[in-house]
């Protein structure tokens, strides 16, 4: 019996990828902002607009960018970030199969990843009451067999990005940090409309929607659409617009979990600064600092991990780390209704 256990994803191993500067600088423009018209992208990289729109359309096809889409904090529209680590044990594939369908089809799961090492599985959970986070573990809890599990509840994110700064090395130029902001617990709750949420899940589901396209979906005109977005930005519900990139065709990430005795500036400012670092959160519960180290080899990822360690070995209480192998289900936003102001 053949299992089919997903299809398109943001995380998928195939044979590693080489690409030329031109390619890199026109992903560096999408990574600053996806939403850039492509006579801006032609001029920053030197290329005619018919060249960068082929190229881009050559990444596509080959599953390196698989889409395009915004930067949302969750928090801002009453929403929590939690993450829950699993060891599971299933009695056969096809029960392994279930487990990953209801994980892919559930309202309130944004990311799915398998894992290899401490955990098996990585989730992503956005809920809006501790009722629904609830009704996920139950349910997780019938379709495996769980050796261990722990439940983290994301505070703040510090760093945030789909490419890791180390792919953009050879441009020889200062890197603009990718939008950050998808978790921040401090941030109070924003009541916004149903209009603010279709131009919202337009931008999330392709951030390169014309905003012609988008007045059109929510009966607007542009002006009045584009007020509603500027409005957004400033309230910081939408923090920026990134391409959506498959990074295991680049290099390798190594997910660590680190729990410290207390959580030192050098440490952050670090970690912040680090190439190979890609994202930083800011956890609680069992662990206290959640990141990705991004590396083409397994020595140069334990050389990092190693100075890691070494460097801050006087507030380091403990280190796990698991190696990502694929992801099921990407998200940067729920599929759950919002009580509206309104109603």
């Amino acid at each position: 019996m053949a299992i089919k256990f997903g299809t398109e994803t943001v995380f998928e191993y195939k044979e590693k990828l080489k690409l030329d500067k031109k390619d890199t600088k026109i992903i560096y423009e999408l990574y600053k902002n996806a939403r850039v018209p492509i006579s801006h992208i032609a001029k920053n990289v030197g290329l005619s607009k018919d060249t960068i729109k082929y190229r881009i359309r050559r990444m596509e096809k080959i599953g390196l960018i698989l889409g395009y889409t915004a930067v949302i904090n969750l928090n801002r529209l009453g929403y929590h970030w939690n993450i829950l680590l699993l060891q599971t044990k299933f009695a056969n594939i096809e029960q392994e199969a279930k487990f990953i369908e209801f994980l892919q089809s559930s309202k309130n799961v944004i990311k799915v990843m398998k894992c290899s090492g401490k955990w098996d599985y990585q989730l992503d959970v956005v809920f809006s009451s501790l009722l629904e986070l609830n009704e996920i573990i139950k349910k997780i809890k019938e379709l495996t067999l769980l050796l261990d599990f722990s439940v983290l509840n994301c505070l703040k994110e510090i760093k945030y990005s789909h490419v890791p700064p180390v792919f953009f090395s050879d441009l020889k130029q200062e890197i603009v940090q990718a939008p950050v902001g998808r978790v921040d617990e401090l941030k109070e709750k924003l009541e916004i409309d149903e209009i603010d949420l279709h131009i919202i899940k337009s931008l999330v589901i392709n951030s390169r929607t014309s905003l012609l396209d988008i007045s059109k979906i929510v009966s607007l005109s542009p002006d009045a659409t584009n007020n509603r977005i500027k409005r957004l930005e400033k309230n910081e519900v939408l923090y920026g617009y990134i391409p959506i990139i498959n990074t295991a065709l680049l290099f390798d990430e190594h997910w660590i979990f680190i729990q410290i005795s207390k959580l030192p500036p050098e440490l952050l400012s670090y970690l912040k600064q680090h190439k190979n670092i890609q994202t930083i959160y800011e956890i609680g519960y069992q662990y206290d600092l959640f990141f990705w180290i991004s590396t083409t080899t397994v020595g140069e990822y334990e050389v990092i991990l190693s100075e890691i360690k070494h460097r801050f070995s006087n507030v380091i209480i403990r280190i796990d780390s698991v190696l990502a192998l694929r992801e099921y289900k990407y998200t940067e936003f729920p599929s759950i209704e919002i009580k509206f102001a309104y109603e």
